[in-house]
């Protein structure tokens, strides 16, 4: 499965002559040194009045190119809905599998392409079949709450392990699979770059005013100062500077989240703009936006609508979170391909994810990049935290 995205990232580079209108002569089957067809093309670049000539012309639609891919896989892995109709509609086998045994619907579920999970489940797509990890398409949307629903009304049967509790602190985690995603942007957070983390699991939410407070009383710690409105049990801890956060990670056997591993809890794997999508929606975060004015953080968990496609809550906004990282403006070229911990010095620590006092969209973008000194302390301010194990 790790490999879907970059199939799709590459096929946009093949021959420019699948592009082209069908015209009279064209071979309409011919494949390129990828084995990729016009069909295949097409269908990956949404362009169903193409697929549609190419229908007409003759064009196998259960042909597949050298990964074992068909053109209605290609088009899962786009999120085309309307190319996907028209396959299937043309007799594409909606169960095939590549050389890796991963079906379309896995390869919809795994990206979050809601609608095609749906289109693929009306045409009758196997919710039970195995790729050659012995995993289901189950294994791979656990954690997206509209596909996992419609998984399992189409009688998938969710599977065991994605969800794990810390004992030390009663904190639910999610489990976030390994492999690449692509980390970054086009301005200036830095340039959109492909990272490969190793899995971990990531805390659902921010550490609570309740599970901090458990933390101080185990270790004779003073809390912090609070915030205008008080401490709520259920609201973030606030006020806590980045040691705060990496003592009480230490006390809770975790760890603070790298800035990768923590953008990918956020954003998924396919380069999303927020944790939901790629459209601002002020009613998916606690934010200061236009006419919103919560004048203080928000319970943890309150935007169920704002999930990160792993199942991630808060990821934008409510506060911002500390993580592992030491801030470097220009990191990004220099960064290792795979696990990246950041740079090895610096003045100040990386804060991701917006807060519930910010005003703009563009502080609550998965990719948006934030720092603060290590001893600074504000009432928009928390953190989560991971474990490296265990794993599904």
């Amino acid at each position: 499965m790790k490999r879907m995205l970059l199939s799709f990232v590459l096929i946009v580079a093949l021959s420019p002559c699948l592009w082209s209108p069908a015209i009279a002569g064209e071979d309409v089957n011919a494949k390129n040194k990828d084995g990729m067809t016009a069909l295949m093309s097409a269908a990956s670049a949404g362009n169903t009045d193409r697929i549609k000539l190419l229908l007409v012309a003759g064009a196998d639609v259960k042909a597949t190119n050298n990964e074992g891919e068909t053109a209605l896989y290609m088009a899962a892995l786009a999120g085309q809905t309307d190319c996907m109709k028209a396959l299937l509609a043309a007799g594409a086998d909606v169960n095939a599998k590549n050389r890796n045994y991963d079906t379309p619907l896995m390869a919809a579920a795994l990206l979050g392409q809601t609608d095609c999970v749906k289109v693929l489940l009306t045409a009758g797509a196997d919710v039970k079949a195995k790729n050659n990890e012995g995993k289901t398409v189950a294994d791979y949307a656990y954690a997206t709450p509209e596909i996992a629903a419609a998984l399992k009304a189409a009688g998938a049967v969710p599977p065991s392990g994605n969800k794990h509790i810390n004992p030390k602190d009663g904190a639910e985690l999610i489990f976030i699979p390994a492999g690449e995603f692509l980390m970054g942007g086009t301005d200036m957070v830095g340039p959109q770059h492909t990272v490969n983390l190793d899995g971990f699991w990531m805390y659902k939410t921010d550490v609570t005013v309740a599970q901090y407070k458990k933390f101080c009383a185990a270790t004779v710690r003073e809390m912090p100062s609070a915030p205008g409105w008080g401490w709520l049990d259920d609201h973030p801890i606030v006020n806590v500077s980045w040691h705060d956060a990496k003592a009480y990670a230490d006390w809770a056997d975790a760890a603070l989240p790298t800035e990768a591993q923590w953008e990918k809890a956020a954003r998924g794997a396919d380069g999303r703009t927020y944790p939901w999508g790629n459209e601002w929606d002020a009613t998916k975060c606690s934010n200061s936006v236009g006419n919103n004015n919560p004048a203080k953080t928000s319970p943890v968990g309150s935007y169920p609508a704002g999930a990160s496609p792993y199942g991630c809550l808060d990821m934008a906004g409510n506060v911002w979170q500390w993580c592992a990282d030491w801030y470097d403006a220009n990191y990004y070229p220099n960064s290792l391909p795979h696990n990246p911990t950041g740079p090895i010095t610096g003045t100040a620590r990386v804060l991701r994810g917006g807060s519930w006092g910010n005003k703009v969209p563009d502080y609550f973008r998965a990719a948006n990049r934030d720092w603060g000194g290590p001893e600074y302390r504000g009432d928009s301010g928390g953190f989560r935290c991971v474990l490296s194990s265990p794993g599904p």
